[in-house]
C-alpha cells in the first residue's frame, strides 16, 4: 500500500482509541493539547511533531516505534 506514515499514524491511533475506549477529549487531555487540535491531528489537517506523535501513541497503548507502521489487516 502507499499509505503515508502519517496516514498509518492516524489509522493506528483511531483504531487503538476504539479498542481502548478512550475519547478524543480524554486523549487530548492526556497529551496536553486542545481537543480541537487533536481532532485536526487525527483528520490530517495538522501535522504534529514526532515527539507529539510518540506521546499520543503511548497514551493509546501503541509502542511509539510501531505507530507509523502500516496497520495489519484484521484476521477474522
Amino acid at each position: 500500500s502507499t499509505m503515508s506514515l502519517m496516514d498509518n499514524f492516524r489509522s493506528n491511533v483511531k483504531e487503538a482509541m476504539q479498542h481502548s475506549g478512550i475519547s478524543q477529549v480524554e486523549l487530548a487531555d492526556a497529551v496536553k493539547v486542545h481537543p480541537v487540535t487533536l481532532s485536526k491531528i487525527l483528520s490530517g489537517s495538522v501535522s504534529p511533531s514526532v515527539e507529539r506523535c510518540e506521546l499520543i501513541a503511548e497514551k493509546v497503548g501503541i509502542r511509539p516505534d510501531l505507530v507509523f507502521v502500516e496497520p495489519v489487516a484484521k484476521k477474522s
